[in-house]
């Protein structure tokens, strides 16, 4: 695929640079929303674009094109050119790297098959058995259906080839609850390869119990609790604080865990993996964005930091070798970005952990995740939602309150990590985990 595109590149620059790499990626994307019985929109995108990297007088140059004519493909060998005589950035190796056996699945034909009557018969459903799941339930304000598929090739004059395709389809529900002046909203979401594993009835219960759950709430007094940070909820601040692995953001100096490889950064009950080759991770790849091949890689291992994450370029400054995170798009220049990042599953079951003080606070969402966090410090102050538990037993909803501390302090005062393991919609996955304590304020 794409064979003729890439011969016109390379046979025009073979003689005009040292080096060259061609990254072609091609995206589709169908959603719809829904809402009061009727389709309230439908939308279908399509993108696809070429970029190379270029060595020419040992710098490295970039350019990128949406055209395919022959003209403009040759265009951009002339521009990557150009652009290399005015880089600064440190020298890449475009090497030639081998294929490591794996048995990812990454596509499913069957969810090419999937109709609009399928996903309507679904959409309704969802909207049924919500309204249906209580009487307190006013309005469905978010009901959306998406599926997608993308392709990408990756050559270079070294004799790199490799290619890949991914799928996939989501499905999530927002339900407003209310009682009295009181109004409540929540969600519940699948991402899955496999269209009939999506269940309406399961979905839309799921949203309305977490909905209703959260009405007739008080008010959180002040003070330091010990806290349980719901699966989801602590994937989610990981996600966040994600680039502080980034070999990359060390290199600029914006990572807390600068220089702390080999040191203890959480509890020893804390371990974190990067694994591009999770067979429910819907970030897994074979390969990275260099082509280098997808691993799995151990962070963080019983509280000791052992790694970072890398592409080839970071690796070799640090004098290491590539964990097979190299991140870019034909638009962009190399990066580095996590694929399927874990907080291990442990053993503890949530009831150990309501059980393990007299008062215990559950977090069970967070807002304010990009204004309410500092990637470089680690500090975060942030909105929460959750329950108050006493002597094991849930007493009552907590108002929104605000919860703040340090992402390192938090590592450190883990004590307990659930056996309740789940992948947020951004492929960053946890358990439920137990911390020590945390400063709340109502």
């Amino acid at each position: 695929m794409f064979k003729k595109e890439f011969d016109i590149i390379f046979n025009y620059a073979k003689d005009k640079v040292e080096d060259i790499e061609i990254l072609l990626t091609s995206d589709n994307e169908f959603s719809s929303r829904f809402h009061d019985k009727h389709i309230e929109s439908l939308q279908s995108s399509e993108s696809r674009g070429i970029g190379i990297r270029i060595v020419h007088n040992g710098k490295m140059g970039y350019a990128y094109t949406e055209n395919f004519s022959e003209e403009m493909l040759k265009k951009v060998v002339v521009q990557a050119k150009e652009n290399a005589l005015y880089s600064e950035e440190d020298l890449i190796d475009i090497g030639n790297y081998p294929d490591k056996k794996n048995n990812l699945v990454l596509y499913n034909n069957e969810l090419n098959s999937v109709t609009n009557e399928n996903v309507v018969q679904v959409m309704e459903d969802l909207e049924k058995y919500a309204y249906k799941a209580d009487k307190r339930v006013l309005n469905i304000p978010y009901l959306q259906f998406a599926k997608g598929k993308s392709f990408t090739k990756i050559v270079n004059n070294k004799g790199l080839d490799k290619e890949e395709k991914h799928n996939f389809a989501t499905c999530n529900i927002g339900v407003l609850v209310g009682e009295g002046n009181e109004r409540k909203m929540s969600m519940d979401y699948i991402i899955t390869r496999n269209f009939s594993q999506i269940n309406p009835q399961k979905l839309a219960n799921n949203a309305v119990s977490k909905a209703l759950d959260l009405l007739n709430g008080n008010a959180a007094e002040t003070g330091s609790y010990p806290i349980v940070i719901q699966n989801e909820t602590m994937a989610n601040l990981i996600a966040t604080f994600s680039m502080i692995f980034s070999g990359r953001a060390v290199l600029d100096g914006k990572s807390l865990l600068r220089d702390k490889v080999g040191e203890m950064i959480g509890s020893e009950k804390l371990n974190i993996v990067d694994n591009a080759l999770h067979s429910q991770g819907f970030a897994s790849s074979s390969f990275d964005s260099e082509g280098f091949p997808s691993q799995k890689t151990q962070l963080v291992h019983k509280g000791k930091l052992l790694s970072y994450l890398h592409n080839t370029q970071t690796a070799k400054m640090m004098n290491t070798t590539s964990t097979g995170n190299a991140s870019r798009s034909y638009k962009s220049k190399l990066d580095v970005a996590p694929t399927n990042l874990i907080l291990e599953s442990g053993e503890s079951s949530l009831s150990e952990m309501y059980n393990a003080f007299p008062e215990v606070i559950e977090i069970v969402s967070l807002q304010g995740l990009h204004s309410g966090t500092n990637t470089i410090s680690g500090d975060f102050s942030l909105s929460a939602e959750g329950f108050l538990y006493k002597n094991g037993v849930k007493q009552y909803a907590l108002k929104q309150f605000t919860v703040s501390g340090n992402i390192l302090d938090l590592f450190h005062h883990i004590m307990m990590i659930g056996d309740d393991f789940k992948f947020n919609y951004m492929s960053v996955g946890s358990p439920s985990v137990l911390i020590k304590e945390l400063a709340v304020s109502g």
